[in-house]
């Protein structure tokens, strides 16, 4: 049973019929009424002055002829320019053109967005003719078309037709192809493909398109109305400045740019209007799309595909990332375009957020370390450690996401201290089960690296007195899965406590060694807009520096935990 129709269309009713008045209106993103009627008015009182003191004569004349018949008596061949008739013999070209072109233009825009062979036949043709002036052809369209009312919609018509062919291609062939694989899964036709994915996400460069070609089209309306035209606006300005009267001229320029301004305010509100059901699109891609999970080494990792982190997480995505995350213990997301407050509220659905006390944050999201080499370096991840040991509550997590990338280098290795747990044989596994071991942050930030200023030493010494050395378990269970990792790392485990300072330089040695191992860990090579989410109670990592001296941005937001145990 084909079930994707009944889902769309409950979604999308239910999206457009809401009311927009649930939705608080953005004042700071809008533009002040009040600065609008200031410049309105300050145009009026410059016009009523300039008339008041005779200097121009400005102010259309009304011939006692009749109600709304403004003609100017002195010139007979502006007689007839009715008030009323004139602009509504404009609009009704204009309506008609639209209407025509938006008939045309869009399945002609869909042919070309999903078939090579037509964009290869059609692309040139329009690409040929949308540059040239409507002034340029008008005398083919007379020539054709006679001089009736067909040449002047016809030329409207042309000018329209163009921005919106371009405009649906352009949206068809950027519809995102995870929408489609996904409405394909469910057992879509070619017709349900096309009217609930691919004609809804490309509905936002459709209204654009229709927007700039109205644009077009009214400022086509002059040459059209050129054709023994005796009614509309354009036949009004003409005729008036054959007799070089300023008044009607300027009256027909502000008629036309009132009627332009209604129509784009209009088109705005429908936008506005339509936006729910271009949301849609997006809910329905969050409801049928489970994530695609492949597992990447029998140790740890799993690629993460179809979801968007940048929007908020549903409770069903969150609950699968989550027992992803404690199935494979590093999750990598491709293509992800996050901000970095993006990327700090995806890392928050998660748990409270860690602020570092060495590196620099992100000024748009403190919660967001920033890892730049040529900003802040020093040079403390090329190093298999776990993320801030050295506090009583060390991350269960951290959210890294790529900013700047060398050509080549620069990829991350994770390592599983479950695996690594698992592999040491059992009698070992006793001894360490009940070990402590003390964790100090300037055994990888010593006060050397850290820089040689007076400001330095003081952040050094506020950030030394804050942290001081800690203990937790050399082994340590994990809080959700009850599974058992070790969780010492060369990057802040200082001795083992239990022992003598040699036995614990021994035994740190060779499980800082162990677990390092091939067979434990995985090197990810990052690519542009990659995301990594990473389990930090069992896993550590290691930054490959073999990049210098190219730079590489990093933007980190880590998750607070809780109490090893």
């Amino acid at each position: 049973m084909n079930t994707l129709e009944p889902i769309l269309e409950a979604r999308v009713l239910a999206d457009v019929t809401t009311s927009p008045a649930a939705t608080p209106r953005r004042r700071s993103a809008e533009r002040p009424l009040w600065l609008g009627s200031i410049s309105v008015a300050t145009l009026l009182l410059a016009w009523w002055g300039i008339t008041a003191a005779g200097l121009v004569s400005l102010v259309p004349a009304v011939a006692a002829g009749g109600a709304g018949q403004v003609s100017v008596g002195r010139h007979a061949g502006l007689h007839g320019c009715h008030f009323v008739a004139t602009p509504a013999a404009s609009l009704q070209r204009i309506v008609l053109a639209l209407l025509a072109a938006v008939c045309l233009g869009i399945p002609v825009g869909v042919l070309m967005g999903v078939n090579r062979v037509a964009r290869g036949l059609l692309d040139p043709l329009i690409e040929f003719y949308r540059p040239i002036p409507p002034l340029a052809y008008l005398p083919l369209i007379v020539i054709w078309c006679g001089i009736g009312e067909l040449s002047k919609v016809l030329l409207i018509f042309l000018a329209i037709f163009a921005p919106i062919v371009i405009a649906t291609a352009y949206g068809v062939r950027h519809v995102s192809p995870s929408r489609i694989q996904a409405a394909q899964s469910l057992g879509a036709s070619r017709s349900q493909l096309l009217r609930w994915v691919i004609l809804l996400a490309a509905l936002p460069d459709i209204l654009t398109g229709l927007r700039i070609g109205l644009g077009t089209g009214w400022s086509t309306l002059v040459a059209a109305e050129l054709v023994a035209a005796t009614r509309g606006l354009g036949f009004m300005v003409q005729s008036a400045a054959q007799f070089l009267v300023t008044d009607m001229v300027l009256l027909g320029i502000a008629v036309i740019a009132i009627i332009a301004f209604a129509l784009e305010l209009g088109l705005r509100w429908l936008q506005r209007r339509l936006s729910p059901g271009m949301a849609s699109t997006t809910k329905f891609e969050d409801a049928i799309m489970s994530l695609r999970i492949t597992r990447l080494t029998p140790a740890l990792g799993a690629l993460v595909e179809g979801i968007n982190l940048a929007r908020p997480l549903s409770d069903e995505q969150y609950q699968q990332i989550s027992d992803a995350l404690l199935a494979h213990q590093v999750l990598f997301f491709r293509d992800q375009q996050l901000s970095p407050t993006q990327q700090r509220d995806f890392a928050a659905r998660f748990g409270q957020l860690h602020t570092h006390p060495i590196y620099p944050s992100h000024p748009d999201a403190p919660e967001v370390m920033v890892l730049d080499t040529e900003a802040f370096d020093l040079r403390d991840n090329a190093i298999w450690h776990t993320d801030v040991t050295f506090i009583e509550t060390p991350p269960l997590g951290a959210v890294l996401a790529a900013r700047l990338l060398p050509e080549t280098g620069g990829d991350t290795l994770w390592a599983s201290g479950i695996a690594a747990f698992e592999a040491l044989s059992a009698p070992l596994r006793q001894l360490l089960d009940g070990l402590t071991a003390t964790h100090d942050f300037t055994k990888s930030f010593p006060l050397e690296r850290y820089g040689t200023r007076p400001e330095d030493l003081q952040r050094w010494d506020k950030t030394r007195l804050e942290n001081p050395p800690i203990s937790h378990p050399v082994i340590r269970t994990h809080p959700v899965s009850g599974r058992k990792a070790l969780f010492v790392n060369d990057g802040f485990t200082t001795r083992i406590n239990e022992l003598s300072e040699k036995e614990s330089a021994a035994l740190l040695a060779f499980l800082f060694a162990h677990q390092a191992r091939p067979e434990f860990s995985l090197r990810w090579r990052w690519q542009a807009g990659d995301v990594a989410f990473w389990d930090n109670r069992v896993t550590q990592h290691y930054a490959v520096d073999d990049y210098r001296p190219t730079r590489r941005i990093m933007h980190r937001a880590t998750i607070l935990g809780d109490k090893p145990f």
